[in-house]
């Protein structure tokens, strides 16, 4: 992780501070709203919190193509994960990570590649994985520019690292068409019961 500038700092602070707009309920009655649990790691990443321990159940965050509900999602179960680690005297009280997932070839530069991207914290509560961000211009590039600039603002109080995984655009595909699967499985399942 590079060094925060003073404005990055005070952005990510200010994102993990406040309280998402339009996300009044408590993490525990949005949970079982927005948070769809997950069978498995949708990009088989271990998610051991520390070694000996089980590892969490798995949520994936409001829906993987959609940047605000994500972020919002993602800074309310960080807030509560940074609000747990109070009590957790260990030195890795929870995982930061960044998924970046190869989505296609830069138009401008063939050797690059354009990211579909993931945030991801794995705590004792669960690990939540967050989509809806890319490192593109327009929403999903201020979806990144958020939870990468509190990630690091957290990783830098708590003295943990953030780690950063590349996924391969021949892997990323069907991963992100599967979490794509389950979300649409998990509406039209909310839908049928509320009809």
């Amino acid at each position: 992780m590079s060094a925060l500038s003073t404005k990055e700092a005070r952005f990510g602070l200010a994102q993990l501070l406040s309280q998402p707009e339009g996300f009044s309920k408590s993490y525990w009655e949005h949970r079982g709203k927005h948070f769809i649990s997950l069978d498995a790691h949708p990009f088989e990443l271990e998610h051991v919190l520390k070694k000996g321990r089980r590892e969490s159940e798995i949520y994936l965050v409001y829906c993987p193509g959609v940047t605000d509900g994500s972020v919002k999602g993602m800074l309310l179960a960080l807030h509560e994960v940074v609000q747990l680690a109070q009590q957790d005297e260990s030195d890795q009280p929870f995982r930061l990570r960044i998924i970046r997932a190869q989505k296609c070839a830069d138009w401008n530069n063939p050797d690059k590649f354009v990211h579909t991207i993931f945030f991801e914290v794995v705590s004792p509560l669960g690990t939540y994985i967050a989509g809806g961000c890319t490192d593109c211009s327009g929403g999903g590039g201020w979806g990144r520019h958020q939870l990468e600039s509190t990630f690091n603002v957290v990783a830098a109080v708590c003295g943990i690292p953030v780690e950063e995984v590349i996924i391969s655009q021949n892997r990323s595909e069907g991963f992100i068409d599967a979490l794509n699967d389950v979300y649409n499985a998990h509406t039209e399942a909310k839908r049928m019961a509320d009809a």
